[in-house]
C-alpha cells in the first residue's frame, strides 16, 4: 500500500507550486517578514538575529535586506538600533553606511551615536558612514564628523570628505579650510570648528531651517484642506500611517 504523505506537507507542495518565483523574491525585502521573524526574537538576541538575516540574503539584496530588518528592529525595539546598527554593520561591513543612514532617518535624534556605532564597528568605512548620515541630517553634520573621529582615529581626510560629499553646499568651505593649513596637522574637528563657524555654513543652515518650516507649514495647509474637503462632503478622513570618499588626507 502506497504511503500518504502528511497532510501539512501536502500542502506546503501545493503553495511552493502555486507560488511565483517573484514572490520569493520579493520576501527577502518585506518588512512584514522581518518583524515577524524578530518580534519572536528575544530582545537581547534581537541585534544577532538581525545580523543573521542580512548575512544570509543573497549577496544582491543585501544592501535592500539591510534596510528592511534595521526598519522592522526599530520599529519593534527603538532603544536598540545602536546594538542592532553596530552587529549589522560588524557581521556585513559592505552595508555599514546603508544601515547608519537608514536608522538615522528613523531615529534623528541618535545620528551622531548611530554614526559612531557603525563606524566602530568598521571604521574603515568611516567616509561612507559620515556621508550617509550626514544626508539625511545635514543639521548635524560637525557632531556625526567628531562622534565618527572619536572612534576611527586617523581618518580625519576621508572624514571630511564624507561630509563634503553628504553637504556639496559645503565642500567648498571645507576645501578652503583645509587649504588654509599649508602641510601642518589637522583633525576633522579642527576643520569642521572652522566650517561651522563660517559664513557660508551658518547661511546654508538657515536656508535649510526656512525650508523645513515652509515644508511643514505646506503639509499643514494641505491637511486641513484634506480634512475640510473630506468633511464638506459628508465623509471622514483618516491618516495611516560601498561609497568610495575623496580623501581630504593631510597635506
Amino acid at each position: 500500500m502506497p504511503k500518504v504523505l502528511p497532510l501539512k506537507i501536502i500542502c506546503w507542495l501545493i503553495l511552493a507550486v502555486l507560488t511565483p518565483a517573484s514572490a520569493f523574491a520579493d520576501g527577502v525585502t518585506n518588512t512584514t517578514n522581518f518583524a515577524a521573524i524578530l518580534q519572536s526574537t528575544p530582545s537581547a538576541e534581537m541585534p544577532a538575529r538581525a545580523a543573521e538575516l542580512v548575512v544570509q540574503a543573497d549577496a544582491t539584496n543585501r544592501l535592500q535586506t539591510s534596510i528592511g530588518v534595521v526598519k522592522s528592529a526599530v520599529g519593534l525595539n527603538p532603544a536598540a538600533v545602536l546594538a542592532v546598527v553596530g552587529s549589522i554593520a560588524e557581521s556585513a561591513p559592505v552595508t555599514a553606511a546603508t544601515v547608519a543612514e537608514t536608522a538615522a532617518a528613523l531615529e534623528p535624534d541618535s545620528a551622531r551615536s548611530i554614526a559612531r556605532a557603525a563606524a566602530a564597528s568598521v571604521p574603515a568605512a568611516a567616509g561612507a558612514i559620515v556621508e550617509a548620515v550626514c544626508r539625511v541630517n545635514p543639521a548635524d553634520y560637525q557632531g556625526i564628523g567628531l562622534a565618527v573621529a572619536r572612534v576611527a582615529p586617523g581618518l580625519d581626510g576621508q572624514i571630511l570628505a564624507g561630509v563634503a560629499a553628504g553637504i556639496p553646499e559645503l565642500k567648498w568651505e571645507i576645501e578652503e579650510k583645509l587649504a588654509g593649513y599649508r602641510g601642518l596637522e589637522f583633525t576633522a574637528g579642527m576643520v569642521l570648528a572652522e566650517v561651522a563657524a563660517s559664513e557660508c555654513s551658518q547661511q546654508y543652515l538657515k536656508s535649510m531651517a526656512q525650508s523645513r518650516r515652509h515644508s511643514l507649514a505646506g503639509r499643514g495647509r494641505s491637511l486641513a484642506a484634506l480634512m475640510d474637503s473630506a468633511a464638506g462632503e459628508g465623509g471622514s478622513f483618516g491618516l495611516e500611517g560601498v561609497f568610495q570618499p575623496q580623501d581630504f588626507s593631510r597635506p
